[in-house]
């Protein structure tokens, strides 16, 4: 299409009109078939004998600057075809959790799994075991994500990894009848960041379930006055 071309055309260092003029050559020469390449073989071949350094450099470009044209899946794997892993990873839990969103459970437990198995950074990985905790939890599988919580507490979280496996830990002893340690956990997220809406929710849940109905409306009250503003 024509934006995907005005959106290629600084990848490879040409203008929006010489992009044009360079796609109008090949489908005359039978090499593109649209904005497609007319078959398999043309396409590898091109790829084969790319410089790997000019690979990685023509897949940072398309991710940067055919953002509108592509999701967040195919943006995942052009930055992981870039090597460039922050990216990468960052796309990665973009797209899972637009699977999640959708209740494609399966395939964005696959997605973070990938991701785990491609990074050895240890932040990074504590992240993505947060994730798989919280979809796990989603998907009903609770000693799965008792595991994945297990984890990220044990690796290296960061601030928002940390939040994010206790509040699935939460979660799971509220789901077991153990509200006392429910309430514990969820007073522990909230000192991480006592503005998470989740968790808020979920502490004004358990006030409730404690008798405490002053508290939880508090809790709920202050969670639509952060929303209005």
């Amino acid at each position: 299409s024509t934006a995907f071309l005005e959106a290629l055309a600084p990848v490879v260092g040409l203008t929006s009109l010489a992009m044009a003029e360079a796609a109008t050559q090949a489908q005359a020469a039978g090499l593109l078939a649209g904005s497609e390449f007319a078959h398999d073989l043309v396409r590898e071949t091109l790829v084969q004998r790319a410089a790997p350094a000019v690979r990685r450099a023509m897949h940072a470009g398309i991710a940067r600057h055919a953002q509108a044209q592509l999701g967040a899946h195919a943006l995942a794997g052009q930055w992981w075809a870039a090597g460039r892993e922050d990216e990468a990873v960052a796309q990665t839990e973009l797209a899972a959790a637009l699977d999640r969103s959708r209740g494609l459970l399966e395939p964005a437990l696959a997605l973070l799994e990938s991701a785990l198995a491609r990074t050895a950074d240890a932040a990074r990985q504590a992240r993505l075991h947060s994730l798989l905790a919280a979809t796990h939890f989603q998907a009903g599988d609770n000693e799965a994500a008792a595991r994945w919580v297990a984890a990220t507490l044990a690796g290296a979280p960061g601030p928002q990894a940390r939040l994010e496996a206790l509040f699935v830990q939460a979660e799971l002893a509220l789901a077991t009848g153990h509200i006392g340690d429910a309430e514990r956990l969820v007073q522990q997220v909230l000192a991480i960041d006592a503005t998470a809406g989740d968790s808020v929710m979920l502490a004004a849940h358990i006030a409730s379930l404690n008798g405490d109905f002053a508290r939880a409306e508090a809790l709920l009250e202050r969670l639509r006055s952060e929303r209005q503003h």
